[in-house]
């Protein structure tokens, strides 16, 4: 039986290709790409470029009410980074969280690997831009 809250193919090979996942509302997206490519931080980024086709995706139900999620990408310095929102009147994180653990690669852990999660949030969006240098310097 196909799971129902799948992403759809072309979505499923964009979240294989993400190495960041940051949690954002689309007012939070904005200040971020103000803040890091026209005011003070513009210093650390070099080029970050929009795909705003956007994605919308129902990730499940609480009681027969559906959760759902924006997800919209951009390129920043050659890492593709998902800005994800719930945007639902219900908005439940754990399921996002779980729904992201299934679906997105950099948000499974790794014990063997022991390799840290890859998500953040618009407050902690400097963790994208380390990952991005270091990624940089090996």
């Amino acid at each position: 039986m196909a799971d129902q809250y799948a992403p759809s193919d072309e979505l499923q090979q964009k979240l294989i290709d993400v190495g960041y996942v940051v949690k954002a509302s689309d007012d939070e997206r904005f200040f971020l790409w103000k803040e890091y490519t026209i005011y003070e931080l513009k210093k650390y980024v070099k080029k970050w470029e929009d795909d705003r086709r956007g994605h919308w995706q129902h990730i499940g139900e609480v009681d027969g009410r559906p959760i759902c999620m924006s997800v919209d990408f951009a390129t920043i310095d050659g890492m593709l980074v998902a800005f994800i929102s719930l945007t639902s009147q219900l908005c439940d994180y754990k399921m996002l969280d779980e729904w992201m653990e299934k679906y997105i690669p950099v948000a499974q852990y790794d014990a063997k690997k022991d390799n840290r999660v890859k998500i953040t949030n618009a407050m902690n969006f400097s963790h994208v831009i380390h990952e991005i240098q270091r990624q940089q310097t090996e």
